[in-house]
């Protein structure tokens, strides 16, 4: 989160919000979103989960509000779990659930509070680590430590911003993201060169990743690009020389993927349980990007043999205001939230039925495809590609399949042995799966292409249609 935020901050904390002009988040086709609750009183910064599947939202002057599953429908009351009013300092940036105690970040420090009463609500906060830059005097900026992100072996990771806008920094542990054992011990810099990170998500097969947000005022050409960083101990990722890709020799690390200018990455969560359509390993960012938020979907693959990454972006929900932090539910739901609006959002899939993909969508590869719908079982499915979503087929149903077979790329009706979407068994199993694959021909011309799969299930006799798919978009990357 760059630093217009907690400037912004600053202002509406003495200053009433002004309604904007828009209608509200929007959601993308095969995805619905709606309202969790609008009664948040300060404006949220973290969302986390406890182990039973409570929802926490943390505010920017601490107050701690938790909302109870389960969501949709009426619109949820927050219930104050924890006033940090009085021992939080603002701006309290970070809330993570870990071993039964709620860890936040907060201007210069990393807490704990817990519930030692047994009345299930925190009462008793422990500073674990102190004396972060924070954006107060003798520094010169506003961006302090941010959002806190566990390892699978109880080692926790934050962000700390850097102290000024571009450059140099006088503090060692500005723009780094730092590492600590569960009790705060052991505080060392993981990885430099970083201006500020403030979402950090965590994949046990894939590892750490950070948002980066470029420079305000950089001055002497176009603005540099936000990043999205693969975050390896001891590596520098450029700041404050380079931004987006560095020249060769320089010993800092490419980015994974590159963002626009100012788009602000903030918190981001992996679908870890693949509950929804997309790729193994799907990274969901929230892109603050001040009255024209959203929420992209990042598909990455690294290529054999180097650091580096492929990927491409979707937006799954477009026309927040300030959207800053996401979570996915175990019930597949994506709770997030609006930070000027103060409000949270709950975003599920419209129907039960799932595309996944495993392995890179790369020029010449083979690709395990999975398609599921455990409310259709036994139905035959008919699954296309299409290089457009928008070329409807109406089914009697009244529902549109928006795909076609004829694209001019995988056009396998009429090519002899170019069978690119293949599937052994052309029913859902008893437990409504199907797996197959597509095969992407090893043609230049395909590489940054766009293309959609989606399926329909028909059950037979009587050819009835079922559950129709989201068109699943993907973008074929570089051959390796």
């Amino acid at each position: 989160m760059n630093a217009r935020l907690t400037v912004a901050a600053l202002l509406l904390a003495v200053l009433p919000v002004v309604a904007t002009a828009q209608s509200g988040p929007v959601a993308r086709g095969g995805y619905e979103i709606e309202t969790l609750s609008t009664l948040l009183p300060d404006f949220p910064t973290a969302i986390t989960l406890d182990d039973v599947g409570r929802v926490y939202c943390i505010t920017t002057n601490g107050g701690i509000y938790r909302f109870t599953p389960p969501f949709g429908g009426a619109l949820q009351a927050p219930e104050l779990w924890f006033d940090g009013t009085s021992t939080l300092l603002p701006y309290c940036t970070a809330a993570t659930w870990h071993a039964g105690k709620m860890y936040v970040g907060h201007r210069g420090k990393i807490s704990t509070i817990e519930d030692t009463t047994g009345d299930d609500l925190g009462d008793t906060v422990v500073d674990i680590i102190t004396g972060l830059p924070s954006g107060v005097p003798p520094f010169t900026a506003d961006h302090q430590n941010n959002q806190i992100v566990f390892d699978d072996a109880g080692h926790f990771y934050f962000g700390i911003g850097s102290q000024t806008d571009s450059g140099p920094e006088t503090q060692p542990w500005s723009a780094t993201i730092m590492r600590a054992d569960a009790d705060g011990s052991n505080l060392q810099i993981h990885a430099t060169g970083i201006r500020n990170a403030f979402g950090l998500a965590f994949h046990p097969l894939r590892g750490l990743f950070a948002g980066d947000n470029g420079p305000n005022y950089l001055t002497g050409g176009p603005d540099p690009v936000d990043e999205l960083n693969w975050i390896q101990a001891g590596a520098d990722y450029g700041y404050p020389d380079y931004y987006g890709m560095p020249p060769a020799g320089t010993g800092t690390k490419n980015p994974a993927f590159q963002f626009p200018a100012h788009a602000a990455p903030t918190g981001m969560t992996f679908d870890e349980l693949g509950q929804w359509s997309g790729q193994d390993g799907d990274l969901y960012v929230c892109l603050f990007a001040m009255g024209a938020g959203a929420i992209v979907r990042v598909s990455l693959d690294q290529r054999n043999g180097t650091d580096d990454h492929d990927g491409y972006m979707q937006a799954i929900a477009f026309n927040f205001t300030t959207v800053i932090d996401c979570r996915f539910t175990d019930q597949g739901e994506l709770i997030c939230a609006d930070f000027l609006q103060k409000k949270l959002y709950r975003i599920v899939p419209s129907d039960t039925s799932r595309i996944r993909l495993s392995g890179p969508t790369r020029r010449g590869d083979l690709i395990s495809v999975e398609l599921e719908d455990p409310n259709e079982a036994g139905d035959y499915l008919v699954c296309a590609l299409s290089d457009s979503e928008t070329p409807p087929l109406l089914l009697p149903n009244g529902e549109v399949f928006h795909l076609n077979v004829n694209t001019y790329a995988f056009n396998y009706t009429t090519a002899p042995n170019n069978g690119v979407l293949g599937f052994p068994s052309p029913f859902l199993d008893p437990t409504g799966k199907s797996t197959g694959y597509l095969y992407i021909p090893d043609e230049p011309f395909l590489e940054g292409l766009t293309f959609s799969m989606g399926f329909v299930s028909v059950q037979i006799p009587g050819l009835t249609f079922g559950s129709v798919s989201e068109p699943l978009p993907f973008v074929v990357l570089p051959s390796e």
